[in-house]
């Protein structure tokens, strides 16, 4: 099984330096090297692959995002402008847009710990990498990379006739591996056994 399949890099994405020409992301000194130069009154910032994180009160010690309309606000401006990123050059993967779509959290995550998780998750055409690099200052370019991760192609091999697939999610495999080895799943495990042994 894998969650993800792989493509060639056309060009990579840097979504923090728009959120720091927008003046939304500062730090410390005009060249970071780490999130350690982090200026903690910058309200969003974005990590790899595309995890958007608002610089939220109560969740971060010196958070300056109040939850509820200001979040809501901010979000969907961030949102919005990462939709509205475009590439100069040809075409990638069909597109000139990095970003094919901003799912909420809620969207893409669930259970108890849903407060931790970030408060967007880019999803990008294939062939745009999409790097939380802080240090750069241009939208697109490249590193020496040439393979990337992709969502749409995951894949999952079962050698068993007749093994239920309809409905399969990443969250299925663990209480599937453990029924087949007659190991009782933990409690709570989200997913389900899709197999008996």
């Amino acid at each position: 099984i894998a969650d993800h399949g792989h493509t060639l890099i056309e060009t990579e994405c840097y979504p923090n330096a728009w959120l720091r020409a927008q003046g939304l992301l500062k730090f410390k000194t005009e060249t970071p090297k780490s999130m350690v130069d982090f200026d903690p009154t910058s309200p969003v910032f974005i990590l790899d692959p595309g995890r958007i994180y608002l610089n939220l009160k109560g969740r971060f010690a010196q958070g300056v995002i109040t939850p509820g309309a200001e979040a809501e606000a901010l979000l969907a401006r961030v949102t919005e402008g990462m939709l509205g990123l475009e590439y100069p050059g040809p075409a990638v993967g069909g597109s000139r847009r990095p970003v094919k779509a901003v799912y909420r959290r809620e969207q893409i995550y669930q259970g108890p710990y849903l407060d931790q998780a970030p408060d967007a998750v880019l999803h990008f055409h294939d062939g745009f990498d999409i790097k939380g690099a802080i240090a750069r200052t241009e939208l697109f370019g490249r590193s020496p990379l040439t393979g990337m991760h992709t969502y749409d192609d995951s894949l999952f091999y079962v050698n068993r006739p007749g093994f239920p697939t309809d409905g399969l999610a990443i969250t299925d495999l663990a209480p599937t591996v453990l029924a087949l080895l007659g190991c009782p799943p933990a409690s709570p495990m989200d997913g389900r056994a899709l197999a008996a042994p």
